[in-house]
């Protein structure tokens, strides 16, 4: 690891910390399952795409809970704050601090104010 990613990693909260590396960890299957499918071509095809799958859906999920800053989105009158994955308006322009949701309400994607 370079020392600006290193540096990079190190800022980053304790949580994200901890989803990042259990994301590292889903992958390691996935690798292992597809490994095997290009030695093994159809013994036990079926099982090791489960796999891929299921781990490739958790991965998925896991990468919902890393915080992603909104998008501003000005068109004029309607000004909103959407959100980065599905662009979903999550708050208006001139919503008040309290009232700024820390999920996409659409998609589940958690946001960093």
């Amino acid at each position: 690891m370079t020392p600006e990613r290193a540096k990079w990693y190190d800022s980053l909260p304790t949580e994200e910390k901890r989803v990042r590396k259990n994301i590292k960890s889903e992958r390691k299957p996935i690798k292992a399952a597809k490994k095997a499918l290009r030695v093994y071509h159809e013994l036990d095809d079926y099982v090791y795409k489960k796999i891929i799958r299921e781990n490739k859906q958790i991965i998925k999920a896991l990468r919902k809970q890393i915080a992603m800053r909104p998008i501003s989105v000005e068109t004029g009158e309607d000004d909103y704050i959407r959100c980065p994955v599905c662009c979903h308006a999550v708050a208006a322009f001139d919503t008040l601090k309290e009232f700024l949701p820390k999920y996409c309400h659409e998609c589940g994607q958690k946001l960093r104010w």
